[in-house]
């Protein structure tokens, strides 16, 4: 029985990291709705920060110093705090249309937004608590932050599945429908529902620092250039002039610098984020409700949960020995689709007229993807 999540070292933990990221909005097909919760969470971010940087701007400037002021305040005050309930809100739609999906009745982003708005008290609490969980590290290293200390106190009817609500609170939410009080029991019995094939991988944890971690030292060298310009170019602006120790130099390009490294860092890690909201509300999907998932789209998750890099849940290489044959039955699948039959059904039609299972999953995997 799994025990325990285990974290591997920064190259492997690379590894899992960007297969994910690379198969995750891929997997359930040509689904163009699955990013949109990325795309708003990301836009979002872009906002506070810019927001933040200009606050900046018009501090050092000293033009008007309670402008810049407002500005700080509203970001650390109300923007971020909001900032964590409207990414659960984005990361609870992306759990909808990822569950829906995998289950033949794709649901469009509005459809998501609106059943996401019935479970939407439960957005706050699940929130202060991926909050807690970050900032304890409580899932990382298995020692009890005082952080960690709190949320025992405040939730002990969670304290003994701490290490899997940072994984699997949203999708039991989504899924069961239920709240994390009702859900506290089946979070317990998850990891005695994993099937031994999928053991080492219920058990990996990743995470989008990782990225940051490769990405720290071109982020040095940028930001010592941009303060090689700044000394190089010191009257770039009259009012970005600066002198620190003897030397005068512009503050202008390093701000600039910092600004375009936040902007990306932050939308990084929101696709990184929602890239593991697909993964674990798949894999969740896959304990709980694997009924739920059509044949069609089984192999495929089963390749996507266990990182499965020699036959990958998606891509072209996998159809390039198509014969004409294939794509006869896959132009027959897609005009059944278009008509308004369900792929379960095209499927159970097919394997009653003897064609070969594996071979039909490859060919609505090539019509999911042409």
């Amino acid at each position: 029985m799994f025990e325990h999540f285990r974290c591997k070292g920064l190259h492997d933990r690379l590894k899992d990291t960007l297969f994910v990221l690379k198969h995750s909005f891929s997997v359930i097909g040509k689904d163009n709705g699955i990013m949109r919760p990325a795309v708003h969470a990301a836009f979002f971010s872009f906002f506070i920060t810019t927001l933040f940087f200009f606050s900046l701007f018009v501090l050092f400037l000293r033009e008007d110093m309670l402008l810049g002021w407002i500005g700080i305040a509203s970001v650390f005050f109300i923007f971020l705090p909001w900032r964590y309930v409207y990414i659960v809100r984005q990361k609870a739609c992306t759990a909808v249309i990822a569950y829906a999906a995998v289950g033949d009745h794709a649901v469009s982003y509005r459809d998501s937004y609106k059943h996401t708005h019935e479970l939407r008290n439960h957005f706050g609490i699940i929130a202060m608590i991926d909050f807690m969980l970050h900032f304890s590290g409580r899932y990382k290293s298995h020692k009890r932050g005082m952080l960690a200390g709190f949320l025992n106190k405040l939730c002990p009817h969670l304290a003994d599945v701490q290490d899997l609500l940072s994984h699997y609170m949203l999708p039991a939410v989504i899924i069961e429908g239920k709240s994390l009080h009702e859900l506290a029991d089946e979070l317990k019995s998850l990891k005695e529902a994993v099937p031994e094939d999928y053991h080492e991988a219920f058990g990996v944890d990743f995470s989008g620092h990782v990225v940051g971690h490769f990405l720290f030292v071109p982020m040095i060298i940028l930001f010592s250039l941009s303060l090689f310009a700044g000394y190089q170019f010191p009257y770039l602006t009259q009012d970005s002039l600066i002198t620190v120790a003897g030397y005068s130099f512009s503050w202008l390009p390093p701000l600039l610098v910092l600004y375009v490294v936040f902007i990306a860092k932050g939308i990084l890690q929101i696709f990184v984020e929602m890239s593991k909201v697909i993964y674990y509300t798949l894999f969740y999907a896959q304990i709980r409700e694997q009924a739920h998932i059509v044949p069609t789209f089984r192999h495929r998750v089963r390749s996507f949960l266990i990182h499965n890099r020699e036959t990958p849940p998606g891509g072209k290489h996998r159809h390039r020995d198509f014969t004409e044959h294939h794509k006869k039955v896959a132009n027959y699948v897609h005009t059944q689709m278009q008509a308004g039959h369900t792929e379960q059904d095209i499927h159970q039609h097919l394997v009653d007229s003897d064609y070969d299972e594996h071979e039909l999953n490859r060919i609505f995997d090539y019509v999911r993807h042409r």
